[in-house]
């Protein structure tokens, strides 16, 4: 399915001015308003009450707003395009390209794909100039061909994994492992080789093991050792100790292609937590747990 199919010429605005977001997005709700008859309040609630869960700025200078209500029966991509920028606080780039998906309660497949689409249409270089610079909707609709982006009939592990990964190479410290845990929030570090191929994962429960004897482990009960002080081999071996002795060479992977309900049916079959996700060459993509599904899908 092409993209621009999606795309109804009466959803964009060409040569777009506004004060603020929220003012671009209030240009961009009147569309639909005019179209369809729904209501511009309840939508826009919608996009805010979305926003307030985490923000809709994908990139430097675009924007992804998107909310589901019950206001509309249908699915509907409404895009803007702002030359002059639009200031967004606490934002050093101005805003100059914005895609709003609105989509009724209880769907979002199509929409995860359309976005998905969206982004492999904008962030090549170049295509972001050409969109924010067509001068009406067919022209817009015309760059966007161009790009032979196409919508793909499934959502993938690549539309719902976390892209932003920070890895370690096998001779990372534990140090340095611990380091990227605790400054990126993560239980799990994924370690690759200097092609960024995939070699395996060091998790948090991997170092808590080095923590602890092995004599502790095979207890059933550790009541008794309460004045026992556990980690005194890892804070010693922390700065010598390298990924490479702890890491999990089996920790369950996905291939990039495989499909959402895959992931999503392993994911929780297996009680799995954050998982690598390789393309077809071995290389790490991305990152997929449980929280991402949540984002992408529950709350999209």
């Amino acid at each position: 399915m092409k993209l621009s199919s999606l795309i109804q010429p009466e959803f964009i605005l060409c040569n777009g001015k506004a004060s603020s977001y929220d003012d671009a997005k209030e240009k961009l709700i009147a569309l639909v308003e005019s179209e369809t008859g729904a209501s511009a309040s309840t939508i826009m609630d919608a996009v805010r009450e979305r926003e307030e869960i985490a923000s809709t700025i994908v990139a430097p200078g675009i924007g992804f707003p998107h909310a589901r209500t019950d206001s509309i029966g249908d699915f509907y991509v409404v895009v803007g395009a702002f030359p002059e920028g639009v200031p967004v606080d606490g934002q050093d780039v101005p805003l100059r390209f914005i895609v709003m998906y609105l989509l009724p309660e209880g769907a979002s497949n199509l929409y995860l794909r359309c976005m998905s689409s969206m982004a492999k249409v904008l962030f090549p270089k170049g295509n972001l100039d050409r969109l924010v610079n067509a001068t009406d909707a067919a022209s817009l609709l015309g760059v966007i061909d161009s790009t032979g982006v196409m919508v793909k009939d499934e959502v993938t592990a690549a539309d719902i994994m976390s892209k932003d990964v920070v890895s370690c190479n096998i001779s990372s410290t534990l140090r340095d492992v611990a380091d990227i845990m605790v400054k990126y929030n993560t239980s799990s570090v994924p370690v690759v080789d200097d092609d960024n191929k995939y070699i395996g994962m060091v998790s948090a429960h991997n170092l808590l093991k080095v923590g602890l004897p092995e004599y502790l482990l095979a207890m059933d009960s550790v009541d008794f050792l309460r004045s026992f002080e556990p980690f005194q081999d890892l804070l010693k071996q922390e700065q010598s100790m390298t990924a490479a002795s702890v890491l999990d060479r089996d920790a369950p992977t996905f291939i990039n292609h495989a499909p959402m309900i895959v992931v999503a049916s392993k994911i929780v079959r297996d009680r799995l937590g954050n998982s690598a996700v390789i393309d077809d060459d071995g290389r790490l993509v991305g990152m997929v747990s449980g929280l991402d599904f949540v984002h992408k899908v529950v709350r999209a």
